[in-house]
């Protein structure tokens, strides 16, 4: 149950990203915005089957990092070769499909296929660290920060950062971003005064 919440926290942070585009942008403008959304969110199922193929391998191994490694590396890249698809591609496919009044820039899906990079390697990070096999590198309690202020940070970010397409799309990357970073820095103070609170549950 832990897990499915934070899980949804994390994918909402994304979500959100199209919900503020609908509010904020134009009506022709924020339709251009969600066929790029959708596209990149592809990028999230396609990565989400890593996190299932390597979770019992990472089950079986409880005091290994190398499945957790492996599976990062190859969310990594299938992200990476996705956005790069997205950029390369994406502009005249979905200009071909949905005509020329939807004409993607490259920007806008690198900056969605970043943001949603992002989330995609912290959705295999909660996962990898609810089977406790990183309780040694991140602390359950990072976890349970890093994707609620992940997605108070994308709240915030939407409601005062919303001046473009561009800055919507970048906003749940760096929401994440900020997740991670707040938590890992209360982790670390913890393990500073408290050797063993990083590895409680």
């Amino acid at each position: 149950m832990v897990g499915a919440l934070l899980g949804a926290a994390l994918w909402g942070t994304w979500i959100l990203g199209l919900v503020f585009a609908r509010h904020y942008l134009s009506a022709n403008a924020a339709g251009i915005f969600s066929v790029g959304h959708t596209a990149a969110g592809g990028i999230l199922f396609l990565t989400a089957a890593v996190a299932n193929a390597y979770i019992p391998a990472v089950l079986r191994n409880p005091r290994s990092l190398r499945p957790v490694v492996n599976g990062l590396l190859l969310t990594v890249a299938i992200s990476v070769v996705s956005t790069l698809g997205l950029v390369v591609l994406g502009p005249t496919i979905f200009t071909h499909i949905y005509g020329p009044r939807y004409l993607l820039s490259r920007t806008l899906f690198l900056a969605l296929g970043l943001s949603v990079s992002l989330v995609s390697c912290a959705t295999f990070v909660l996962w990898a660290a609810r089977a406790q096999t990183m309780r040694h590198v991140i602390g359950q309690r990072t976890l349970y920060l890093i994707m609620p202020v992940g997605l108070v940070m994308e709240v915030a970010l939407g409601v005062f950062w919303h001046s473009s397409a561009l800055a919507i799309a970048m906003g749940p990357g760096v929401a994440v971003t900020v997740g991670v970073v707040v938590g890992l820095l209360v982790d670390a103070f913890q393990r500073s005064t408290n050797p063993t609170a990083g590895v409680e549950y």
